[in-house]
């Protein structure tokens, strides 16, 4: 990763429509590091954009306070669920490892995120998806599978059931994941909420990458 000194850092957001290019947010941040971050080492930290209901590419640039040094990466297709409309939606799935130190919360819950992007195979992935339009009192299914992504037979390497019943009509589905039994490898997890009345199924997906040793941005 690009070396950033301690001192003043500088973000820049940018949320736009994939399809017609019109801007939902556009902003810079100004955030004060206390330690360089090191060769070998990353600083974490997160950010809320208030964005409309839709699906957004999402980018983003860290650099020092000059705008000489830094780095960026971009996130296609993030859904924004829209609380107004009827029917059952997922927001965006978040893969987190508890042990990033970073987390944010969300009615009341610990969300734990990941800045590395990768996880080791001794940890478990925290898998955290918010639920829009439920029924309250109805019950839903809930599938989670993992996949190698170069396993042309497209095996199902690892997989959950359960069932929930809807307290509310908005909430959150977390569930922590074990990783011992997969190889290091580049895996995808999809979770399936469906309802048990026979509506129609909501799936999110999300790469999961699975490393052996320690676990940095560029893994």
């Amino acid at each position: 990763a690009e070396q950033l000194p301690a001192g003043r850092l500088r973000s820049e957001a940018v949320v736009a429509d994939p399809d017609d290019g019109r801007f939902a947010f556009h902003g810079d941040t100004t955030w004060q590091g206390s330690t360089s971050a090191g060769p070998d080492g990353y600083v974490g930290a997160w950010q809320l954009l208030p964005v409309p209901p839709g699906r957004w590419q999402v980018g983003v640039v860290l650099s020092d306070s000059a705008g000489r040094r830094g780095n960026g990466t971009t996130v296609r297709g993030v859904p924004v669920a829209d609380p107004d409309r009827p029917g059952l939606q997922l927001g965006d799935l978040i893969l987190g490892r508890e042990e990033s130190g970073i987390a944010w919360r969300r009615f009341g819950e610990q969300v734990p995120l990941n800045p590395t992007g990768a996880w080791r195979r001794e940890e478990a992935a925290v898998l955290t998806l918010e639920v829009v339009g439920a029924v309250s009192g109805d019950s839903y299914g809930v599938a989670i599978a993992v996949r190698r992504l170069d396993d042309p037979a497209d095996r199902t390497r690892l997989r959950i059931e359960e069932s929930l019943t809807a307290e509310r009509d908005r909430f959150l589905v977390q569930r922590r994941v074990a990783l011992q039994q997969l190889e290091p490898g580049d895996y995808l997890v999809e979770v399936t909420i469906t309802p048990a009345d026979g509506g129609a199924a909501v799936v999110r997906a999300r790469a999961l990458p699975v490393r052996d040793g320690v676990v940095s941005p560029e893994s």
